[in-house]
This record gives C-alpha cells, sequence and structure tokens, in this order.
C-alpha cells in the first residue's frame, strides 16, 4: 500500500513539472510576442533612435575621426627601462592635465598635432623564462614579476593614442629625442661612456703585456714564431709548447664590444611604428548603436504606459 502511494506522489510530481514546464513555456511566448508587437508598435521612435547610433558609430569610424595606436619599441643603452618608464610617464601626466602646449614645446611638435595626442603610455616589454627574447608586451600594465618572467630593462614599448591624420613617425622620432635630451639621462651615459673609456685602457694594457710576454718567450725559446694585428684582429703562428692566442683575440673582443657601445645613443628606435586601432569595431557598437536603441526603448516604454505613470504621479 505503502509502494503504491510513492508511485502516485511520484506521478503527481511529474504531472506538477509538465503543466509547470507548459505555463512558463507559454509564458515566455507571450513575453516574446509581446516585445514584437511593442517594438512594431513604437518602430519609427525606436528606428528613429538606431538611425542615429548609427550615425554616430559612421562618424566615429570615419578615417578622419578614427583612434588609433602607434606602437614601437626602444633599445635602452643608458640605465634601465624603469627609469625611462618613469621619464615617459611624465608626458602622460603632461596630456592628463591636457596641456596641449606644454606637450608641444616639451616634444617640439606644432600644437596641431600635439593637440591629437590622447595618451602616451610606457609598457614593459615582457621576457618569459628569462631567456632573454621579448615575448609580449605588457600594455595591460597588469603583469607581475616571478622567478621565471620579468621585465627587460633594455627594452621598453610605447602605445601613443592619437586621432587618424597624424605623421606617427615624426611623433615617434620626436619622443626618442626628448628622451636623448634628458638631463638625468645624458648625465647617466656620460658616466657610462667613461667607465667604457676606462675599461678600453685597461684591455689596451692586457693586450699590450700579453703581446710583449709572447713576444719574450717566443726569443727565449728560438722557436719560429710571428705575432701580427690585423684589421683590429690578432694573427698567429706558433710552434711553441703555449699559445697565448685565446687569451689576446679574447680581450680584443671585448674591446670591440666597448667600442661599440661607445657609438650607441641613450635610446634607440628598435622597431618601428605598428598602427593599430584603438577602439574596436565591438566597441564602437556597443558604445554607440545599443545605447541609442536602449535609449530609443526607454522612451517608447514611457509613451506605452504614459497614462499610468501620470495617474501615478498624481496619486
Amino acid at each position: 500500500m505503502e509502494k503504491d502511494n510513492n508511485e502516485l506522489d511520484l506521478i503527481d510530481l511529474l504531472k506538477l513539472s509538465v503543466n509547470f514546464a507548459k505555463k512558463a513555456l507559454i509564458w515566455c511566448l507571450g513575453v516574446v510576442l509581446w516585445i514584437v508587437r511593442f517594438h512594431v508598435k513604437h518602430i519609427v521612435l525606436i528606428g528613429l533612435f538606431i538611425l542615429l547610433g548609427i550615425a554616430l558609430f559612421t562618424y566615429r569610424y570615419m578615417p578622419a575621426h578614427r583612434n588609433l595606436n602607434a606602437d614601437f619599441v626602444m633599445k635602452i643603452n643608458t640605465e634601465t627601462s624603469y627609469e625611462v618608464y618613469d621619464i615617459v610617464g611624465d608626458l602622460r601626466q603632461t596630456i592628463d592635465r591636457e596641456q596641449n602646449s606644454q606637450l608641444a614645446k616639451i616634444l617640439n611638435l606644432p600644437p596641431a598635432v600635439a593637440a591629437k595626442v590622447k595618451d602616451i603610455q610606457p609598457c614593459f616589454v615582457i621576457d618569459r623564462h628569462n631567456n632573454n627574447t621579448r615575448d609580449f608586451i605588457d600594455y595591460a600594465g597588469s603583469f607581475k614579476e616571478d622567478s621565471l618572467d620579468s621585465r627587460m630593462k633594455n627594452f621598453l614599448a610605447v602605445r601613443i593614442w592619437v586621432k587618424s591624420g597624424t605623421d606617427f613617425t615624426a611623433l615617434q622620432n620626436s619622443i626618442v629625442n626628448y628622451l636623448k635630451k634628458n638631463s638625468y639621462l645624458e648625465k647617466k651615459n656620460v658616466e657610462k661612456k667613461i667607465k667604457l673609456q676606462e675599461r678600453i685602457k685597461i684591455v689596451d694594457k692586457e693586450i699590450a703585456s700579453l703581446y710583449d710576454l709572447r713576444q719574450q718567450e717566443v726569443r727565449g725559446n728560438d722557436r719560429t714564431s710571428y705575432l701580427a694585428m690585423e684589421n683590429n684582429r690578432f694573427s698567429i703562428n706558433d710552434q711553441s709548447s703555449y699559445s697565448y692566442h685565446q687569451d689576446l683575440m679574447n680581450l680584443n673582443n671585448n674591446k670591440i664590444n666597448y667600442e661599440s657601445q661607445l657609438k650607441e645613443e641613450i635610446v634607440s628606435i628598435h622597431s618601428g611604428v605598428v598602427i593599430s586601432e584603438h577602439y574596436t569595431l565591438k566597441y564602437l557598437l556597443t558604445r554607440s548603436i545599443i545605447p541609442f536603441y536602449l535609449l530609443g526603448l526607454f522612451l517608447a516604454l514611457i509613451v506605452q504606459f504614459r497614462r499610468t505613470i501620470i495617474k501615478t504621479i498624481k496619486e
């Protein structure tokens, strides 16, 4: 008897569930039909606002009004990317304060060009697994260093948000020249060159010392040998039991490296300007057509229920 009651309860529960599902489906269909009728009834008002949204979207997406990102990467030859990051950040603060004339003066730009610059964002270049490879650029500023991944100290990216029609290469050169003339970086660059020159002198002395020692050994052993420097590189023909060739080559390579660093500028352009859309197509759609559609829908609802709204206000 108890088993039969359980079976009846289960059947009743199943019937209730089916009836509820039917009612829910009928209610959902009724809501959909009401929404369709509502849109058809107020199609003129809603359609007008959608057209206004499309017009705004078209205006903002026109070549003359588009917002673009101009990205490039610099190689830092003096100090580290952290110091240069802060210096570029000062330009960003100037833009935030809407001091276009000051920005034009700092970067030596025409005021009309400076007015088109909406943001200058320094971004760290990230090296994954610390293998000295430029893996990606942290445009979001959300990267956190750990034992495997780090910010590269000799590279820094810059993203410039500008209006269309800007000479991007000229703007890039203006920022690089601004950094080259920075007093702090200039001072550090002078200090770096003095240290390099001192290292070159030390290497020259070591090379001369090894050269003399080798010549003395050759004369002492009375061997057929000669040591010469051609095109800034040593060559040796030696029959003795010991040769200084590798040591001399290493010292000479160090000297060439130091001399190469002496010729480096404070910063240099590592990669040219890459242009991309600042606002994506999806962003523009959600910020133009959709808001106007919702505004039209809101006004249509007010028109639809105006009598109820007026009655409620009077009460």
